[in-house]
């Protein structure tokens, strides 16, 4: 583990932060010594001395929880005629919870029985306060908000499982007709916001289909399905819903409205995400063409393949009498595949076809693309050959839907935490959702800088999700800005506060959570979906009124969206007029793997850490940094934004080709103009095999600092140095860093020295350093005078160096400890080793860590 800069343990707070374990149920029953005797033992064990204002505090904690009521849920064998206050006089529903909370009071807690399942409704545990120039915390305090020493809680009791808050219902009288093809549709009177087959575990979606329906009304008369599809004339190009502002709320949801991500193919022509069905089909004829995901796959990994393979697929029956036919082509080369099967569908298939790949040599090849349980159609009203509130579906293997169990999402939360301050929520699972697990967000906006500043102290820990979000963004808006939204969807969403003086809050976190499929559409280039979504958050520590350190945002998670990206945190706040940046925070300990957008989105934020992350197997950047982040000189500052001891691992393109680098740093604009980026701290990192550069630095990203780490990017492991789009059918040669010239040509230059580089391939020039512009590059013979050939300012960097093995104890397996005789040994800084993992030391702890 690794130390927070200059916590001192002084404030009430920040106490959760230094006593994870401490439990006032437990720990303030009894006597006074007992809480006195838990936190000496704690503060023992952390080397630090207990002094009379710990005490003290310790002692208002659990005064303030004498007075607290736990009310229970038992979702089986409850009554809501119950008062609810003991186990055996548990309520029934949620929906009797949100009848009592306008009444929660500091300390109190709301336990669901563990294993249990709730899907009567979602918790609302919101303040709904305007804001005016006279509302604040002391004259309008909100409801369903605790005191940092006393929060409100959302967990379980007795043994078992967590407890499920399921979104799903199951779908019961249905009668289903085949139509052919594949395609059965039944009557169905409220519109499923989601779909699912048989089982209600972790599941794929069936996939929602657009549908046609003409040219966009931009007037605003008519009213548009969520899932319509429209031409916009003046632009020329198909989306879903459009920006029509007078939707109405179709499906009786909040944040069902706005525009769908949309499914067709955007950017680069060389982006592999068109959809197998045409723009102008309508919602059963996309339902005929099974599919509507992304038609390409993500290869990654493998050696010693000739230069083309095989391809030639099964099954997929027949639409309208002609057999389904898919054909393709896959290249390789020097015996490394390419990143993406392109193939065609002749013009669809009635269920989805088996595609196989063949060579008469190779191993190591793996599979990223879409996974669907097939795709559906819901007709509100009768149009393109539609009944009205008819569903069509068409399974993935074509069968009769009348054998299968159907369930149907209708709630758009798990917990809705709207207007709130200090609650936390522990040990409860969510399923299902339309929009996200957990949602935080503001109801109001401020007039005033601090007026009323809402949604800070929101601790969400050992929450468990599957199958959140849509292909919608969250379009929940607040009080006073309509034009301000949610906007973004995962199992957990943390959102700032503020709009006409926009603010950040303190004291938000995620910790020891685990996050599964987001169902949206495979791979697509958005910015609103993740495992785990913050924004607008201040990560600084105030200490006796001196700012001093960071602390933890997000730690020990773990997100596998498939379909997404796993964290976000950063991007601007909920401001109407522009963006502003997070201010510190730490994303540490976390686990990311198979994700299609990249990893983590770590940007637009002033300092922070992102340290002690295993970003593995998965598509796109391990870690995208920039968005105009501010950094300090001096790496011990709160200001200092670090970069360390992060291992990034075995990363391919995303599905559109948008994202493929390890370290990718990157403001997206550059020149004397626009704003500098200095001063980053990159140190102890171990990145190997990823589909472009180890790092890049680019877009006014200057005077980076550059040390101890290990870059393995041989092209004898795929896909030595894959760098842009335009070279996707031949072998580039950025393999270590790629920068810019803007970056190079900054007044004060990088800070580059004691890393290590593998020697790329033979057949290959061993090139480290690549900028495009120039046209220039250092060698493994040329990169200690590199730096200072491009800015005079640049000191020799003598300490780094090339090797042909980096000594990892075994990559194959993801082993990357050090060997004993590894290079990396002692070739660091002030001698220490090289890479995130010392010699001697296992892998550092990722993911929950119950």
């Amino acid at each position: 583990m690794f130390p927070i800069r200059g916590i001192r343990a002084t404030n009430a707070v920040h106490f959760r932060q230094f006593f994870p374990d401490f439990d006032p149920r437990q720990h303030c029953l009894g006597r006074l010594g007992l809480p006195i005797r838990f936190a000496l033992v704690q503060w023992r064990s952390r080397q630090v001395t207990l002094n009379k204002g710990l005490a003290f505090l310790l002692f208002l904690v659990c005064s303030s929880m004498v007075h607290a009521t736990t009310y229970y849920v038992d979702s089986r064998f409850g009554r809501d005629t119950w008062n609810g206050l003991i186990p055996s006089r548990a309520f029934k529903t949620i929906g009797k919870i949100n009848s009592i909370i306008p009444l929660l009071k500091p300390g109190d807690q709301v336990l669901l029985h563990a294993s249990y399942v709730y899907t009567d409704d979602f918790i609302r545990c919101e303040s709904l306060v305007p804001s005016d120039d006279s509302t604040t915390l002391a004259t309008d305090p909100p409801t369903c908000s605790g005191t940092a020493e006393a929060p409100i809680t959302f967990g379980r009791y007795s043994l078992g499982p967590d407890p499920i808050i399921d979104a799903a219902d199951q779908l019961t009288g249905l009668v289903w007709r085949s139509l052919g093809n594949g395609v059965y549709s039944t009557q169905l009177g409220l519109a499923p916001q989601k779909l699912y087959v048989d089982k209600l575990s972790e599941t794929p979606q069936l996939i929602p289909v657009p549908n046609f329906v003409g040219n966009y009304d931009a007037s605003g008369k008519t009213t548009y399905q969520p899932w319509d599809s429209v031409h916009n004339r003046s632009g020329g190009l198909y989306f879903m819903n459009g920006s029509n502002s007078t939707q109405t709320n179709t499906l009786g949801s909040p944040g069902l409205t706005g525009a769908w991500v949309s499914p067709y193919a955007t950017g680069s022509t060389s982006a592999h995400t068109d959809q197998i069905f045409a723009p102008t089909n309508t919602g059963i004829e996309n339902v005929q063409a099974i599919g509507g995901g992304s038609i390409a796959y993500s290869l990654h990994g493998g050696t010693g393949y000739p230069d083309s393979f095989t391809f030639s697929s099964s099954g997929g029956g027949s639409l309208n009498g002609v057999p389904c036919q898919v054909a393709g082509t896959i290249l390789a080369t020097s015996g490394v595949p390419v990143n993406a099967i392109t193939y065609s569908v002749n013009q669809g298939c009635s269920s989805i076809p088996t595609i196989m790949v063949a060579a008469p040599s190779g191993s190591g090849l793996q599979f990223f693309g879409r996974i669907d349980s097939g795709s559906f159609y819901y007709a509100s009203t009768s149009q393109n050959g539609a009944l009205a509130n008819e569903l069509y579906v068409h399974l993935a293997d074509g069968s009769d839907p009348s054998t299968h169990t159907f369930y149907a999402t209708h709630r758009p939360y798990g917990i809705l935490l709207r207007g709130v301050n200090n609650v936390n929520v522990n040990h409860i699972q969510f399923a299902h959702q339309l929009k996200s697990g957990i949602l935080s967000f503001p109801y109001a906006n401020s007039t005033l800088a601090g007026q009323y500043w809402t949604n800070e102290n929101i601790a969400i820990s050992y929450a468990t999700c599957w199958n959140t979000g849509d292909t919608i963004s969250d379009t929940l808006g607040w009080q006073g800005a309509p034009g301000v939204t949610a906007s973004m969807e995962a199992c957990v969403v943390l959102r700032a506060s503020g709009d006409t003086n926009p603010h950040l809050v303190r004291g938000n976190s995620i910790s020891d959570s685990r996050s599964g499929l987001i169902d949206m559409y495979y791979g697509r280039a958005d910015d609103l979906h993740a495992n785990f979504a913050l924004s607008g958050l201040d990560g600084t520590q105030s200490d006796d009124g001196l700012t001093t350190s960071s602390y933890p945002v997000i730690q020990y998670s773990y997100g596998r969206s498939h379909n997404s990206t796993c964290i976000r945190y950063g991007l601007g706040g909920l401001s109407t007029t522009g963006t502003f940046l997070n201010q510190g925070g730490i994303v540490n300990n976390n686990e990311c793997t198979d994700n299609a957008n990249g990893n983590v989105h770590f940007g637009a934020i002033a300092g922070g850490r992102l340290a002690y992350n295993y970003i593995h197997d998965a598509l796109g950047q391990g870690v995208q940094g920039g968005g105009f982040s501010t950094s300090d000189v001096d790496p011990t500052s709160y200001q200092a934004q670090l970069y360390d001891h992060n291992v990034i691992v075995n990363l391919g393109f995303s599905p559109t080709l948008a994202y493929y680098d390890g370290l990718d740093l990157n403001n997206g604009v550059e020149g004397p103009s626009h704003p500098y980026s200095s001063d980053i701290h990159i140190f102890n990192n171990t990145v190997f095999n990823t589909a472009a550069s180890c790092l890049t630095m680019e877009m006014n990203i200057v005077a980076t600092h550059v040390h101890d780490n290990v870059c393995a990017q041989a092209s004898s492991f795929y896909p030595a140095g894959w760098m842009y789009p335009g070279n996707s059918t031949a072998i580039n040669y950025a393999a270590g860093i790629y920068i810019r010239h803007a970056s190079l040509s900054y007044s004060v230059p990088m800070d580059w020295h004691n890393n290590a580089w593998e020697n790329q391939f033979l057949d290959e020039p061993d090139w480290i350093i690549y900028n495009p512009q120039l046209a220039v590059q250092a060698t493994c013979s040329t990169l200690s005078n590199w730096p200072s050939e491009q800015n005079s300012a640049a000191p020799v960097d003598a300490t780094s160096f090339c090797t042909a093995a980096p000594g990892f104890t075994n990559s194959a397996k993801s082993n990357f400890t050090l060997l004993p005789s590894s290079p990396l040994r002692a070739t660091g800084t002030a001698g220490g080793d090289i890479g995130a993992l010392p010699f001697g030391t296992p892998m550092f702890k990722v993911g929950p860590r119950l």
